[in-house]
């Protein structure tokens, strides 16, 4: 009987820590754009809300593990947000 292997995590190729880099960059400037909007006025902000709903709606619409887990990322920045 052989022995099992261990899996070793490979390191990061640059182009995959390219790709975090740029999407924990599009996140923050996403996050603070929306906390600067909510934090305009109560109108702003209920404008803001009802569009990040209006996205959950159609994420979840597509039913697909991406959006699905997209859709879950804008609600906790709602809920965060509120």
């Amino acid at each position: 009987m052989r022995p099992k292997k261990k899996a070793v995590a490979a390191e990061p190729t640059p182009w995959e820590v390219s790709v975090d880099v740029d999407t924990q960059l599009a996140l923050a400037l996403s996050r603070a754009s929306i906390n600067a909007l909510m934090a305009l006025s109560p109108h702003a902000a209920a404008i803001v809300r009802d569009a990040l709903a209006s996205e959950v709606d159609e994420l979840q619409a597509q039913k697909e593990p991406t959006s699905l887990a997209a859709a879950g990322g804008v609600l906790d920045i709602l809920r965060k947000a509120a």
